[in-house]
């Protein structure tokens, strides 16, 4: 069987092969080698290649004899085998060098000399004192983490009363502003009825004491006025000064005014301080048609304002009655019947009421009836 070498190739000789049979007793064998001198190895270094050098090295790891019969034998020629054993010194020279200097250094750190121990008492003292501290910041930090809590449960507390309160107060300023809203509406409608109240008050003026006027002659409440019916003015004159008299009794007023029923006959007196009362007739003392109108007229404004006097003064459940004819008539607001509802109707009721009929302009001339309630 012929071998070659694994390196280069090269069949080997009986030599060769002998050398390399006997390469593993060779490599187990521990000899101590003195390669610490300037010898030379015995081998030509200078023909040795870097790469063989490790190709070789890393081939004879395997430490084992070379058989025929081996199928891991790696026989090497002379040549190769002396590059293998030349890159073998070259790693024992290199790390005996190696070895030297760490035999050097660990014989300089064992000439220093070492410090002197430190104080432990003192180390001791200082750690106590540093722990001390420490619990002492590590409580001082829960203290202030308990107080950190504490004003953000305040806070959260202060703002939801803040938030409450602002929508109290919301809450207020709508109310606030429904009741301004409010009043403004009632002031407007109060405003509204004071106008419709002044505007019925005056209708109920007119329709109480509804004058009629035409060419020729006037009515007041259906009573005629004219040159042919004095007897009738009259009369009607002597009724409004007898209701006159008894509301004056019943309530109280006009003191200053001295009324005297008497029919036709009736009259009226002012009183004036210091001097004489002015006596006025309450019938035609002359039968002018221009006289009967400012009667008529001074008659009625006393008895309208008379009855609103009354109705100011009396509430709806009084009654204020007077005797007419040995007969007793109430003046009752609450009354259904025409001559409560209606005091103007209990004086038609005691009088003539002709239909009206188409009247002249009402003249009102002469002297007038001074006191409350004349134009």
């Amino acid at each position: 069987m012929e071998f070659t070498c694994i390196s280069c190739g090269n069949p080997l000789s009986e030599s060769d092969l002998e050398l390399s049979i006997n390469l593993g007793s060779a490599a187990s064998m521990e000899e101590d080698v003195d390669l610490s001198g300037d010898e030379s190895p015995p081998f030509a270094l200078d023909a040795i290649d870097d790469s063989e050098t490790m190709n070789f090295y890393s081939t004879m790891c395997t430490n084992e004899p070379m058989t025929e019969s081996s199928t891991e034998a790696m026989p090497l020629c002379e040549r190769c085998f002396e590059s293998l054993a030349g890159s073998i010194i070259l790693d024992i020279q290199r790390t005996t060098r190696e070895t030297g200097r760490y035999n050097e250094a660990i014989d300089q750190l064992s000439t220093v000399t070492p410090p002197p121990p430190p104080d432990l008492t003192a180390l001791e003292l200082e750690e106590s004192q540093a722990m001390a501290e420490f619990q002492s910041v590590q409580a001082e930090l829960h203290k202030l983490r308990r107080t950190l809590a504490e004003v953000r449960a305040e806070a959260e507390k202060t703002t939801a009363d803040t938030e409450e309160r602002w929508r109290a107060m919301n809450e207020a300023q709508r109310e606030a502003d429904a009741a301004c809203e409010a009043a403004r509406l009632h002031a407007a409608v109060s405003t509204n009825l004071s106008t419709m109240l002044a505007s019925l008050r005056e209708d109920a003026t007119l329709a109480l004491f509804p004058i009629v006027d035409c060419s020729t002659h006037a009515t007041i409440c259906g009573i005629t006025l004219s040159s042919n019916d004095w007897a009738e003015t009259s009369a009607a004159l002597g009724v409004v000064a007898f209701l006159i008299s008894v509301l004056q009794k019943k309530l109280d007023i006009f003191g200053q005014f001295t009324v005297s029923p008497q029919g036709p006959q009736s009259t009226i007196a002012i009183e004036r301080q210091g001097k004489s009362a002015q006596v006025y007739p309450l019938h035609m003392a002359r039968p002018t048609k221009k006289g009967a109108v400012q009667l008529g007229m001074a008659c009625c404004c006393l008895l309208h304002t008379i009855a609103e006097v009354y109705v100011a003064q009396f509430p709806d459940d009084d009654a204020v009655s007077f005797e007419r004819d040995g007969h007793s008539v109430d003046l009752d607001e609450r009354s259904e019947s025409a001559e409560s509802r209606r005091p103007i109707d209990a004086i038609n009721g005691l009088s003539v009421v002709p239909e009206p009929r188409a009247l002249g302009p009402v003249v009102a001339g002469g002297a007038t009836l001074p006191g409350p309630g004349l134009p």
